[in-house]
């Protein structure tokens, strides 16, 4: 593949006019050192602090790739993120940009780290784009890519919009977490003491004063969906309200007030990341089935007016004739049996009541989530099995989509609960076993133990 390098010029050019006081020279000895590893330099997608991200090409494995460079100030400063890039190299996750590579040219203290090329940019950038839609699917993947970061034991600190990058896979908007500069990896007390690093806008409280928990990542995540929702996290009061656990949201966006669930002050108050993830799972559960009664109906309606003069009356000969002839009784005339292939790939086979899903069914989503069980008016009613794509596994009872009555759920890192479930939480008695071999046995209230 030929790739157009970029020239000494272009970079120069950049550094004047972005005003960065970093020497060219030191520049185009990082684009030789780079060479022997037949990895070509093409552009400039942005700089930092310590150093820039260009976007390159690595000719050995024939992949676009984003290639940082970081100018070291000495050997602690650079041996620091030579630690923290091994953290990263533990995620093996869809949601968290992957890093292939890192290289440090000693005699110019200069080092490379390389990850994969994500081109749609920064959500910084973005954002405003997004419909309600993609900016569900986004929260998913987020809480998806944060929830493998801490199952390695590891805080990543510095969620914002801009360490989060969007790619397509499949005509698909894809979300991944990048940037674990700031990375910390938990000790057994589950709790790391730093200066004051982050970015205030998606910092928690108790981050502001150098304590970092798993948590703190859960409240940063909060507060990027409240700004791509539309909050103005540059506004002063509304800042302190939300950093303080007093904002409330006047939009009535049902999104940005479970996002709410993650910003109370106190840590352990906030949302457990599989709770908020189930919630949101639901959520496109209910959108997806909006969109599809929207169809449904408009479909029907459009092939009624379509054919109305030209069937009508061998409808109402079938009719006649399936009444008399067969003795259809009154009250199952309009459930049916039916299969729907939707646009987004998503199907459904089982019993429809009025254009609804009624009955038993079964649903598989595009994203390899599945649902089979009971259904009334649309939505997930009765006993039922659910799988999620990430490994987790429910069985039970569900009211209008949520978890309710007895039930069993399996997480994919080996914990489990079983016991009553009332709104998707758990409520009463119930198990819940860690992976750790743990039990925790009793009452429970809103998914936390009496």
């Amino acid at each position: 593949m030929e790739i157009q390098e970029i020239s000494k010029e272009q970079i120069n050019e950049y550094l004047i006019t972005k005003k960065i006081d970093i020497s060219l020279e030191r520049i185009i000895i990082g684009q030789e050192y780079l060479k022997q590893f037949d990895i070509q330099i093409s552009k400039i997608l942005g700089n930092g602090q310590f150093g820039i991200v260009f976007q390159g090409y690595d000719c050995q494995n024939k992949r676009n790739i984003a290639i940082k460079l970081i100018f070291g100030q000495n050997e602690q400063f650079i041996n620091e993120y030579i630690n923290e890039a091994q953290l990263a190299r533990q995620i093996n996750s869809k949601y968290v940009v992957k890093m292939y590579d890192q290289f440090y040219d000693q005699q110019n203290k200069n080092y490379f780290i390389i990850y994969e090329y994500c081109e749609l940019g920064n959500l910084q950038n973005y954002y405003q784009k997004l419909n309600q839609k993609q900016i569900l699917e986004i929260s998913i993947h987020l809480t998806q890519g944060i929830l493998d970061i801490h199952a390695k034991q590891i805080i990543h600190s510095d969620i914002k919009p801009e360490n989060i990058l969007l790619t397509q896979e499949n005509s698909q908007l894809i979300a991944k977490i990048g940037d674990l500069g700031l990375s910390k990896k938990l000790q057994n007390n589950l709790t790391h003491i730093s200066t004051y690093q982050g970015t205030y806008s998606f910092m928690a409280y108790e981050q502001t004063d150098g304590k970092l928990l798993m948590e703190s990542d859960y409240f940063a995540l909060g507060s990027v969906i409240c700004f791509i929702s539309g909050i103005n996290l540059n506004d002063f009061m509304t800042m302190s309200l939300l950093k303080t656990g007093y904002y409330k949201d006047n939009q009535q966006n049902p999104l940005v007030s479970l996002a709410l669930d993650l910003m109370k002050k106190e840590p352990f108050e906030r949302m457990k990341l599989t709770l908020f993830l189930s919630k949101l799972q639901t959520m496109r559960i209910d959108q997806e089935q909006q969109l599809d009664n929207k169809n449904v109906k408009e479909s029907s309606s459009k092939s009624r007016k379509t054919n109305i003069l030209k069937f009508s009356i061998i409808v109402l000969l079938t009719l006649i004739i399936l009444k008399i002839g067969m003795g259809i009784k009154s009250n199952t005339r309009d459930v049916n049996y039916e299969f729907i292939q939707h646009q987004n790939g998503s199907w459904y086979r089982g019993q429809l009541k009025k254009d609804q899903k009624h009955g038993k069914g079964i649903i598989d989503f595009n994203d390899g989530m599945s649902y089979e069980g009971e259904f009334k008016n649309d939505k997930f009613n009765g006993e039922g099995q659910l799988k999620y794509s990430n490994g987790d596994y429910y069985q039970g009872g569900f009211k209008d989509n949520l978890f309710d009555g007895k039930g069993y759920i399996q997480y994919s890192n080996g914990s489990s609960y079983e016991g009553g479930f009332k709104n998707g939480k758990y409520n009463g008695f119930g198990e819940f076993k860690q992976n750790n071999g743990q039990n925790k046995s009793g009452e429970w209230k809103d998914g936390e133990m009496k």
